[in-house]
C-alpha cells in the first residue's frame, strides 16, 4: 500500500483542484475564454511564437478555448496543476520531501483564484521542470552544461522568464561540480542577458522582458506569486540536503497555505458577478430568475442581468420589484472604460434592438482589453450586429475570423450564408426581428437621454414590447412620476390588463399630485388600492423601516420612499 500511497495523494489532490474550480469558481473559469480569439492558421501559429513566451502563449490559449465550458477548463487546470507537482517531484526525489512538491502547485492554485492569471503561466513552468529534469538525465557533465547553455535562451524565447525555474534547478545540480560556479555564473549572465538582448529585437519595455508578457493579463501588473512559487521550488531543492524530513508537518503546513491562501484570494463577490454576466450571454434566463430566487443580486450589473432576464421572459412589470432594485445603473450600468464591464449592458442592448449601441459598447469593450487580445465574444456579437444593420462587408470580416476557431467555426458557416439574402435574414427569428425593431431615424446617444431614446425606439415599432417594459421601468427607477402616466399611455392600449408594478406607479402618481383617488382614469385593481392605502397609514403612524421592508418592500412604494437614491 505504501508503494501507492504518493501516486493516490496526487490523484487526490487533482481531484480537490477540479471540484474546486468546477464547484466554488466555474464562473471565473468561463471568464477566461472570452478575451482571446485562438485561431487554427499558420500566421496566429508564427505571429504568436515570435514573441519571448510565445509557445506557452500559444498552447495556454489552445487549452483556454475549452474554458467556455466550465468544467473543461477545471480539468485543464487540475490536470496542469497536477503535472506541475509531479514533474516538481521528479526534480527532487529521491532525496526530496514528497510534501513539499505540493508547495509550488498549491501556490499557482492561489495563483489561478485572480481573473488575471494566464493559462500560458502553468505552461511555461511545466515545460521548464519537465526541461530541467530531462537534462539532469544526461550523464557526461560537459555535455549536459553545453546543452543548458543553448537551451536558456531557447527556452527563453519559447516559454519567457520562467527559464530562470530551469536556470534554478541547474544550478542546484552544478554548483558542487568541477568548475561549477564558473558554470553557474554563465548560467545566471546568460539568463540576465536574454530580456536585455530581447528589448532591441521586440518592441516592449525591458521590464516586461524581465517579468513576462503572458503570465498575467494586466501587462503593469507584476505577478508575484509566480516569483513565490519558484522560490517554492528552490525550497524544496535546497530540501533534499536536509537531514529532517517531517514529511507530516510539511504536508500540513501545505494544506494551511493552500486553504489560506485561497480563502483570502478567492473573490466571490467576482464569481456571483462573472456568473451573471455568463448567463446572460448564454442566454440562461430560467437560470438567472433561480439564482436571483435563492439569493438577490445588488450590484448594477447583477441586477441589470436580473432585469434582462425578467424583460426576456416577459416578467418585468409584474415582478421588478420583488427584487432588489439600485436605481437607473440596475438597468442600464453606467458606461466605463473596461474591457469587461460594458458587455453585459451590451446585451440588453442588442436585444432591444439597439444594434447600434451594442456594437458600440462591444467594440469599446474589445479595445480596451488590457494585453491587446482580441475577444471571440466580441467578434461574435459584432458579426451579428453589423449582419443586422446591413454592413454586410464588415461582418464577414468577423465571420471570416470566427471560421479558423474550434468552437465558433460551424455558427459562422452557418451565418455566412445569410450575408446578403435579405430575405433569409428578414425571416430570421432572430436576426429578422431585432432589425424591425431597430430605429428608423438616426439621432445622438446618450445614457442621460435613455428615456427619450427607449421612447423613440417604442414608437418606431409598436410590438417591441421589451422596449416600453424597459422605457417604464427606467422611469419609475428614476422616480419620475411626473412624466410616468404619458409614457404608460402610449403603450396601454395593447393591454389587457395593467401590470401590477405598473398599477402601483400610477396610483402613486395619481396621489403625489392629487388629494383623493377619485377620478383616477386607469382600471386600478382593489388589491393595489388597499395596499397603497395601508402603506399610506403605516407612513402616517411612522413606522420604522424594518417593519415597511417586511410589509411593503416589494412593492413600487418601498422603492420610491426607501431606497430610491
Amino acid at each position: 500500500m505504501q508503494k501507492y500511497s504518493k501516486h493516490i495523494i496526487g490523484l487526490l489532490y487533482v481531484i480537490a483542484v477540479l471540484l474546486f474550480f468546477g464547484i466554488c469558481y466555474p464562473n471565473h473559469i468561463s471568464y477566461q475564454e472570452q478575451f482571446q480569439l485562438f485561431l487554427f492558421t499558420p500566421n496566429y501559429f508564427w505571429e504568436t511564437l515570435a514573441i519571448p513566451g510565445g509557445l506557452a502563449d500559444y498552447f495556454g490559449g489552445f487549452f483556454t478555448q475549452v474554458f467556455l465550458y466550465s468544467w473543461g477548463g477545471a480539468v485543464v487546470l487540475a490536470l496542469l496543476l497536477g503535472a506541475i507537482q509531479q514533474a516538481t517531484w521528479l526534480n527532487i526525489k529521491p532525496k526530496g520531501s514528497y510534501a513539499l512538491s505540493f508547495l509550488p502547485s498549491v501556490i499557482l492554485w492561489v495563483f489561478f483564484c485572480n481573473e488575471a492569471a494566464m493559462v500560458a503561466t502553468l505552461v511555461a513552468f511545466l515545460f521548464s521542470l519537465l526541461a530541467a529534469w530531462c537534462i539532469g538525465l544526461i550523464q557526461n557533465m560537459w555535455i549536459r552544461r553545453s546543452v543548458s547553455f543553448v537551451l536558456i535562451p531557447v527556452l527563453y524565447l519559447l516559454l519567457g522568464p520562467l527559464v530562470g525555474l530551469f536556470v534554478l534547478i541547474a544550478l542546484v545540480r552544478e554548483y558542487k561540480e568541477m568548475y561549477g560556479v564558473i558554470v553557474s555564473g554563465t548560467m545566471i549572465l546568460l539568463l540576465v542577458f536574454c530580456p536585455l538582448c530581447a528589448q532591441y529585437l521586440f518592441n516592449y519595455p525591458l521590464v516586461r522582458l524581465f517579468y513576462g508578457l503572458h503570465y498575467s493579463r494586466f501587462p503593469e501588473i507584476v505577478p508575484t506569486l509566480v516569483l513565490v512559487s519558484v522560490l517554492a521550488v528552490a525550497v524544496a531543492l535546497c530540501w533534499r540536503t536536509s537531514k529532517l524530513k517531517m514529511n507530516g508537518m510539511i504536508g500540513a503546513v501545505t494544506a494551511i497555505i493552500a486553504i489560506s491562501g485561497i480563502s483570502s484570494s478567492a473573490d466571490f463577490n467576482k464569481e456571483e458577478l462573472m456568473g451573471y454576466d455568463f448567463m446572460v450571454r448564454t442566454r440562461q434566463w430560467n437560470r438567472i430568475l433561480l439564482t436571483a430566487n435563492k439569493k438577490a443580486p445588488s450590484a448594477p450589473l447583477s441586477v441589470s442581468a436580473l432585469n434582462l432576464a425578467l424583460a426576456q421572459k416577459g416578467f418585468l412589470a409584474d415582478h421588478m420589484f420583488d427584487y432588489y432594485q439600485n436605481g437607473g445603473q440596475g438597468m442600464f450600468p453606467n458606461f466605463v472604460r473596461d474591457f469587461w464591464l460594458p458587455l453585459t449592458p451590451a446585451e440588453a442592448f442588442y436585444y432591444l434592438g439597439m444594434t447600434y449601441v451594442a456594437q458600440q459598447y462591444t467594440y469599446e469593450a474589445m479595445e480596451a482589453i488590457p494585453d491587446f487580445q482580441k475577444s471571440v465574444r466580441c467578434y461574435k456579437r459584432l458579426a451579428e450586429t453589423n449582419l443586422i444593420n446591413g454592413d454586410y462587408k464588415v461582418a464577414r470580416k468577423y465571420l471570416n475570423q470566427l471560421q479558423h476557431t474550434l468552437l465558433y467555426s460551424r455558427w459562422a458557416e452557418e451565418t455566412l450564408k445569410l450575408l446578403g439574402n435579405e430575405d433569409a435574414i428578414n425571416n430570421h427569428p432572430e436576426y429578422g426581428r431585432l432589425r424591425k425593431m431597430a430605429y428608423k431615424d438616426d439621432f445622438y446617444v446618450s445614457d442621460r437621454e435613455m428615456a427619450s431614446m427607449l421612447g423613440q425606439l417604442y414608437m418606431s415599432n409598436r410590438d417591441n414590447q421589451m422596449a416600453y417594459d424597459y422605457l417604464l421601468g427606467w422611469t419609475m427607477l428614476n422616480g419620475d412620476m411626473e412624466n410616468f402616466p404619458s409614457y404608460f399611455s402610449i403603450g396601454n392600449m395593447q393591454m389587457k390588463e395593467i401590470p401590477s408594478c405598473y398599477q402601483q406607479a400610477l396610483v402613486l402618481s395619481w396621489a403625489l399630485s392629487h388629494p383623493s383617488p377619485e377620478g383616477m382614469p386607469w382600471p386600478i385593481s382593489t388589491n393595489i388600492l388597499n395596499g397603497f392605502n395601508g402603506f399610506v397609514q403605516a407612513q402616517r403612524q411612522n413606522q420604522p423601516v424594518d417593519y415597511m421592508k417586511a410589509q411593503y418592500g416589494q412593492t413600487y412604494w418601498y422603492y420610491y420612499f426607501y431606497s430610491k437614491s
